[in-house]
């Protein structure tokens, strides 16, 4: 992560559960600035981005979650910041569900 050379990164925890790990990630990158996505799950393995908090325009953003299930959540928060930043990057660990993403 470091080797990427960002243009002013931005780190982003997908959900509010995930904010000290993002948080600690931050730190590794000469304590940048956080934002946070606002989610909400209808039902199981399902999630819906309400609000991006924090200034993500234009800024090189590094995405980190714990783990990929089924690569809802990554995608979703993804979707929601592709028109504001200059580039995404994801940050987690992969562990596979029978409807898990390709």
């Amino acid at each position: 992560m470091l080797q990427l050379n960002l243009d002013n990164p931005i780190v982003v925890s997908p959900d509010i559960g995930g904010v000290v790990r993002a948080r600690a990630i931050a730190k590794l990158l000469n304590d940048t600035d956080m934002a946070i996505i606002d989610k909400r799950r209808p039902r199981a393995n399902v999630s819906q981005v309400m609000h991006i908090i924090g200034d993500v325009a234009g800024r090189d953003c590094v995405l980190v979650d714990d783990m990929i299930d089924t690569g809802g959540t990554l995608c979703k928060a993804a979707e929601a910041l592709k028109e504001r930043v200059q580039n995404a990057y994801s940050l987690t660990r992969l562990t596979r569900s029978s409807p898990a993403m390709p």
